[in-house]
This record gives structure tokens, sequence and C-alpha cells, in this order.
């Protein structure tokens, strides 16, 4: 079968290239650096502990779409 993580890993793909390409100026290299490093303490609460199975299954079932807007609401972009 798919591998379930490979929509959530091209994210990170998406994430990478666009960080890659920043030129950041003022103070948006530490803006980003803070969130990025918000949301890594995030994902690993989430693996930290037991998640509810309907969580698991509606990340299965999300849409490239709905993973990207997960994403950039997580970002703040």
């Amino acid at each position: 079968g798919a591998d379930p993580s490979a929509p959530l890993l091209g994210e990170v793909d998406r994430l990478d290239a666009a960080l890659a390409a920043f030129a950041p100026t003022g103070g948006a290299a530490a803006k980003i650096t803070a969130r990025l490093e918000a949301l890594l303490r995030k994902w690993q609460d989430l693996q930290a502990t037991d998640h509810d199975t309907d969580t698991e299954a509606d990340l299965d079932a999300a849409t490239d779409d709905e993973l990207f807007s997960l994403l950039d609401g997580e970002l703040g972009i």
C-alpha cells in the first residue's frame, strides 16, 4: 500500500524548498525560527502522547490541499 506519511513528507519538502529560497530581512528569520521550533515541539508532544484514532484517520483521509492549509495555518503563512 501507499505510504500514509507521503503527503506530509511532501509538505516538509515544500517547506524545505521555501526556506532555502527565502532571503530573510529584519526580524523575519527570528520569527520563522520561533514558529518552526513551536511546530516541532507540538509534533514531538503529539508523538509522546496517545492520540485519538479519529484524528489519525482524519489526517490519513486529508487531501493535499487540506494538509497545505493545516501547515500554512501552523506557520502563519
